[in-house]
């Protein structure tokens, strides 16, 4: 079973996308924060990140950068509220593509085609 990681800060947004996907068939673990999330990445290996960009204590970007010097290969499904241009152009240098980047408020089947993409599920 597919192992999913949802980092982001807001307790409604992690309990919904958990039970969604848990029904699903996902085996889904939480982050409440960026600091706990790099800590579950750098303990744990996931199948997929869902992450905020914008969190307490560590922001996206720096998991990003982090997962990229300790080379964790792992997809990432960005959230966001919103995407200007210099965000977008900061996504970039790590591979990450409008395609990649989910704004919230999310559609759960939306969320779903989206994870099933990274999975190449049907």
């Amino acid at each position: 079973m597919p192992k999913i990681l949802i980092a982001d800060d807001e307790k409604v947004v992690r309990n919904i996308f958990t039970r969604f996907l848990t029904y699903q068939g996902f085996n889904v673990f939480e982050a409440q924060d960026g600091a706990e999330a790099l800590e579950k990445i750098n303990n744990d290996n996931f199948d997929l990140i869902i992450m905020d960009l914008k969190m307490p204590k560590v922001n996206g970007y720096d998991i990003l950068e982090a997962m990229k010097a300790n080379k964790k290969e792992v997809p990432v499904i960005i959230l966001t509220g919103s995407v200007d241009d210099s965000e977008l152009e900061g996504l970039k240098k790590f591979g990450y593509t409008d395609k990649d980047i989910l704004c919230k408020p999310v559609d759960l089947y939306e969320l779903l085609i989206a994870v099933r993409n990274k999975f190449a599920l049907k």
